[in-house]
């Protein structure tokens, strides 16, 4: 059970076979940020299916409708581990021998510079409910319409408010009063996109384009308050970007979409494996290159990609998935998703009028979530579990474990900061 390899698939069925304690009793990886207290408010009776099936059914139907945590793989953390290793350089003799006999083989021996990032913990993304006593009393009374409604609360409102929460973290949209994306360190929440695709220029160096130049730091502590896993600028954790910095001008080319995401993606592919890219960006953005491209024929309708339990397949086969848009890049077809929950200002860029938001190009083998616990309900109920509580009332969460892994920064790139 819970063996390393196995398919997100095995994972959840496993884990929603076993519940949150037998997950936890099992694997011995109980995460060191989930609290005693939250662990213990399950309901009397930890084998009651309903919970179950329900936080089964949240994490199947955030596969499908939330925006952008359905776009990337999903990686058990069983199987991915706590960290990770990387060189910022090979340090392998290349060479050639010419016909001397005096040519030596070796030369002089050098060893990669591997280093290891350990210790990543996710972020505890969570929707908190409570209902009184007295409520809970009313829902059962014939006729009446009292009470909280419970029930849609909790199966309706609950879910959406979670995919929501976690939607807007991975893209970076106002998770602070004018501070978006990179400007806005991660804490105790999942990692954001933008975050991940930044560079020692934007993020690093001085407070040209952030508040504060260690901003662009990532922690992956839960915390953003320990000893950084990558401090921006020392240039190791280097993705390309692009600082469009209102640089795109309506009605005119000054900051030119297509050229520019050409030049990048010769970069990007360069370091990528696989080649299986898509394209994030808002509406708005995705507009401006639709106006750019309006003569030719490489902005296609018609591409085809798969929705699946781990992301989305860009390779689905000939008679499945559904059809997104696409942008032809350097031999490349790459599909085109938008969400409205993308960067467009910071306390830099687009403080009085928004910007379109960020254009980001995302290699899924290197970018995406790695799953600590998957979607889990827990209530305290009626009965003595009041008396825990301390009130009378049952108080009830609905959270998730995760975070945003990037594994290789060179294989992303994004635009940012563009003009409307």
């Amino acid at each position: 059970m819970f063996e390393k390899g196995q398919s997100y698939k095995q994972f959840l069925e496993e884990y929603y076979a076993v519940g949150p304690k037998g997950y936890l009793q099992e694997t011995g990886i109980a995460p060191n940020h989930v609290s005693d207290n939250a662990l213990k408010i399950l309901t009397h009776d930890e084998s009651n299916y309903y919970a179950t099936q329900f936080a089964m059914g949240v994490q199947l139907w955030m596969t499908g409708y939330s925006e952008i945590y359905k776009l990337l793989d999903k990686k058990p953390i069983t199987s991915f581990g706590d960290g990770f290793k990387y060189t910022s350089a090979y340090n392998l003799v290349n060479t050639a021998h010419n016909t001397e006999a005096s040519d030596v083989i070796f030369g002089t021996p050098t060893e990669p510079a591997v280093s290891s990032v350990t210790g990543i913990v996710g972020g505890i993304e969570n929707v908190i409910m409570n209902r009184t006593l007295h409520s809970m009393i009313k829902e059962k009374v014939p006729g009446q319409n009292g009470g909280s409604d419970w029930n849609w609360i909790s199966k309706e409102i609950a879910p959406q408010a979670l995919a929501s929460k976690i939607d807007q973290w991975l893209g970076g949209y106002e998770t602070a009063s004018n501070v978006h994306g990179v400007d806005t360190p991660a804490g105790a929440n999942i990692e954001c996109i933008d975050r991940m695709i930044s560079n020692t220029a934007e993020s690093g160096t001085d407070s040209t384009y952030v508040s504060t130049k260690t901003d662009g730091n990532i922690y992956w502590d839960g915390k953003g308050a320990a000893t950084a896993k990558f401090i921006r600028s020392n240039t190791v954790f280097e993705s390309n970007t692009a600082i469009a910095a209102g640089g795109y001008v309506a009605g005119g080319y000054a900051f030119p979409m297509m050229d520019t995401i050409d030049d990048q993606m010769a970069v990007a592919k360069k370091y990528s494996k696989n080649k299986r890219f898509i394209f994030l960006t808002t509406g708005k953005t995705l507009n401006l290159i639709e106006k750019e491209l309006s003569p030719g024929k490489r902005y296609d309708e018609t591409t085809t990609v798969q929705s699946s339990l781990g992301g989305i397949n860009t390779r689905p086969g000939k008679d499945a998935g559904f059809d997104v848009a696409s942008i032809t890049t350097n031999g490349l077809k790459v599909p085109v998703f938008t969400s409205e929950a993308l960067p467009t200002k910071n306390s830099v860029y687009g403080t009085t009028t928004e910007t379109a938001g960020n254009f980001y190009c995302i290699d899924l083998d290197d970018m995406f979530i790695r799953v600590d616990m998957p979607v889990t309900y827990l209530e305290t109920g009626f009965g003595s579990e009041m008396l825990t509580v301390n009130y009378f009332e049952s108080r009830a969460m609905l959270f998730t474990v995760a975070q945003l892994i990037c594994t290789n920064p060179k294989s992303h790139f994004a635009i940012k900061w563009i003009k409307a």
